[in-house]
């Protein structure tokens, strides 16, 4: 997005004042010089089918905006404003996508900068037009031309922001002004300014005026639009200006690269050691299950061998000790016996 461009003068210093350009709103002629008398049409484009009104502003010189006409898509005429309101001599033209102002017999009051905007929540303005009389005892047709419109440059690198200022014949009676604007500054900052014999390499063919800007781009702070401003013949006139846009070091980027592979390698080992301690866990509880199974406990081994030791009185039919008691050395004997049966099948 471009910017308005608007210089004031007080005595003997310049501002410029600027405001962001529509995307949705369009001004072609960026300055018209026309006599008195004359009739003009400023044009305006609106690039989007939107519904929201289209409102037409003046400035001149040391003066703050203020409101012409407001046209309206599906309203047949517009709505005039301030002194605009009594005089006849301004009207609106309104076609497909085509929302003019037309200004009929022109006088020297009518002279500044007209600006074409789209309102929806706040006014989005269009580049503007710069409405100037020609001097009717010499006209005199001058132009300013910037080149290029946008380059990119790294922090480091050096640009050449060239400014031509075309003209009929050469003027004593010129300064040039070259301005700096970012997103973030809603003033320019004024960079240069040249006097007329110090500032233009002339060609003597064309008598054309050059000068030429060589910055020094430090940082991403000089990125912004550079405009190169002429002041002649009591006229003001601006050139297209050039955006310099200011990418990142190499170096930057490969530091952020850097990080970013750390993190992820840092990532990644710490996801396989914790996988490979899952898989330790797991793989010692199936080992010590298994080991259980292939070596029962001394308990249960003892309960399999008791199984299988039942004892084994023998019977020993003694006649002569029938209807008697057993001594108790023959019990002893017994009892010696039946351990010796339990060690045997235990074996």
């Amino acid at each position: 997005m471009s910017e308005i461009r608007t210089v004031v003068s007080t005595g003997t210093t310049y501002f410029m004042f600027y405001t962001s350009e529509s995307e949705v709103v369009s001004q072609s002629d960026p300055v018209m010089s026309v006599s008195v008398g004359d009739n003009v049409t400023l044009r305006c484009s609106v690039l989007k089918d939107y519904n929201e009104p289209i409102v037409w502003y003046k400035q001149t010189p040391g003066q703050q905006p203020y409101i012409v006409a407001m046209m309206q898509k599906y309203v047949e005429n517009p709505d005039f404003y301030n002194e605009f309101k009594s005089q006849k001599r301004f009207s609106t033209e309104k076609f497909k996508g085509e929302y003019h102002l037309r200004i009929s017999n022109v006088t020297a009051s009518d002279e500044g900068m007209y600006y074409c905007g789209w309102k929806k929540f706040e006014i989005d303005f269009a580049g503007g037009t710069y409405l100037t009389l020609k001097d009717t005892r010499h006209e005199l047709y001058v132009s300013v031309l910037q080149r290029p419109a946008s380059v990119s440059v790294h922090s480091g690198d050096t640009v050449m922001l060239m400014c031509s200022v075309l003209s009929e014949r050469t003027s004593e009676d010129i300064r040039m002004f070259w301005f700096r604007s970012d997103s973030e500054k809603s003033v320019p900052q004024i960079i240069y300014t040249y006097n007329q014999s110090d500032q233009c390499e002339i060609d003597s063919a064309t008598q054309n005026c050059t000068n030429n800007l060589y910055k020094d781009i430090v940082s991403q702070t000089d990125a912004g639009m550079y405009y190169c401003a002429l002041i002649t013949c009591g006229k003001i006139l601006f050139g297209n200006g050039t955006k310099i846009h200011v990418e990142k070091s190499v170096e930057s980027i490969v530091i952020i690269l850097g990080v970013l592979l750390g993190v992820c390698v840092v990532v990644i080992i710490t996801q396989a050691v914790s996988y490979h301690k899952k898989q330790r866990h797991y793989y010692n509880r199936e080992n010590v299950q298994d080991t259980d199974k292939e070596h029962p406990s001394s308990q249960d081994c003892d309960a399999v061998h008791l199984h299988y030791a039942a004892p084994h009185f023998k019977e020993v039919k003694n006649r002569r000790m029938k209807g008697k008691e057993a001594p108790l050395d023959s019990v002893y004997s017994q009892l010696n016996d039946l351990r010796m049966v339990e060690y045997r099948i235990t074996e």
